[in-house]
């Protein structure tokens, strides 16, 4: 019988394993991301000449992205980052409070608000702004010459020299959105459903919007889930492991 540390160490081990399937997969599809984003691209004609709406003369296609000069798309996108960037926020207050607090039950509050503080800052902060973002170099498709720019097409995972920094691979804010499904699992049982409904298609929602504005892949925003979901079971096995609750406890004798 396996004990629920073990059972919660090999969710991690499976979700670090299908993550790699998945990039393998997305990476033997490269039509499946031009494709895709190519659905939210307005063509238009190149012969016009340079004073042509949308006429580029690095690539052999004009047109842009219509989407990504919504006024209304873009103010529910802030809507739903700055959401987001105030949860993070309130779950370090929350944590720093039932510290403070050492009130009987602040140890199992305390537990839920590492588990979300921890996640993020294995997901979205490291694994995503600090090292994938900043490192891998993946052009957004807006800058690709497929879409009227003039950068090649970088399949997800190659590092590259095309993008400096705050690249394409992955997409930060489809993380963020996927990560605030950490609540769900320390939701009363009877809300679990209904706050992972809500929470997953914000994050699907959040996820498409930047494949809409040519922001980002289509193969960028699925590896954003499923590091969101990797990074949350991992803090989860951590910060209910025994060596991590061995200390907890000391801390609040």
């Amino acid at each position: 019988m396996m004990t629920y540390q073990k059972r919660s160490g090999a969710y991690c081990l499976i979700l670090i394993a299908l993550s790699g399937m998945t990039l393998l997969v997305l990476r033997a599809l490269p039509n499946l991301d031009v494709g895709i984003s190519a659905l939210f691209f307005e063509h238009m004609e190149c012969w016009k000449g340079p004073n042509a709406p949308g006429f580029n003369k690095y690539s052999p296609r004009c047109g842009k992205f219509l989407l990504a000069q919504n006024a209304t798309l873009e103010f529910l996108r802030m809507v739903i980052w700055w959401s987001i960037s105030l949860l993070a926020l309130a779950t370090l207050i929350s944590a720093c409070w039932w510290i403070w607090a050492k009130k009987p039950n602040s140890i199992e509050k305390l537990k839920a608000s590492l588990v979300g503080l921890v996640s993020y800052l294995i997901g979205p902060a490291i694994i995503v702004n600090i090292i994938l973002k900043e490192h891998w170099g993946r052009p957004r498709p807006s800058t690709t010459f497929d879409f009227g720019s003039k950068l090649p097409y970088v399949p997800p995972g190659d590092i590259s020299m095309h993008c400096d920094t705050n690249c394409s691979f992955v997409s930060g804010e489809a993380t963020a959105s996927f990560w605030a499904l950490w609540i769900v699992l320390f939701l009363p049982p009877k809300f679990r459903l209904a706050g992972f409904i809500i929470i997953g298609s914000v994050a699907v929602l959040t996820s498409l919007g930047r494949v809409m504005f040519g922001a980002h892949y289509f193969s960028d925003v699925v590896m954003s889930a499923m590091i969101a979901f990797t990074s949350i079971a991992i803090a989860h096995w951590f910060v209910h492991s025994r060596y991590f609750m061995q200390r907890l406890e000391k801390l609040f004798q």
